[in-house]
């Protein structure tokens, strides 16, 4: 699986040329349907969804057949306890879930990007940071900023 690096999670060598956002939960009901329809709209199927656990022992893909976008908001529902990728077969896009739901990664073209989570890539990062400010817990709050530093390439916004 050359997309995954050795923490099961995103290589961003496969994707630096892509848009990339972070979201520092699991998919909500508003950008569940945002992703659903640019998936649609950009005809980008058929859908895979590739399980894995941490130490890839265990792969299994799916093919999905979202009909609307609950579908796929139940599908990551109840498949949080694994990793997931879901994505086409010629990976135009990639919606990252990792196991427990820490945070999500959506990657893809411009246009995709621009249908799939509506807002600009300084609010998306403005977003993730009030997130970062808001938590509690001192272990979510460092993991919440690597994985910013890890996946987003335009440091100004938030340095």
């Amino acid at each position: 699986m050359k997309y995954i690096d050795e923490d099961g999670e995103i290589v961003i060598n496969k994707i630096k040329d892509k848009e990339i956002r972070i979201l520092p939960q699991n998919i909500n009901r508003i950008e569940a349907e945002w992703i659903f329809e640019a998936i649609v709209t950009m005809c980008y199927t058929p859908i895979l969804a590739i399980k894995y656990t941490y130490d890839k022992k265990r792969i299994e893909i799916d093919k999905l057949h979202f009909k609307r976008y609950e579908d796929l908001l139940e599908y990551l529902s109840n498949n949080s306890y694994t990793n997931i990728i879901i994505t086409n077969e010629k990976v135009d896009f990639i919606l990252f879930q990792p196991e427990g739901t820490e945070y999500s990664l959506l990657v893809g073209n411009c246009d995709f990007i621009n249908k799939a989570y509506k807002c600009t890539y300084k609010t998306h990062i403005d977003i993730f940071l009030d997130e970062i400010d808001m938590e509690d817990n001192i272990k979510r709050k460092k993991y919440l900023k690597t994985k910013l530093d890890k996946y987003i390439v335009d440091r100004e916004l938030y340095s």
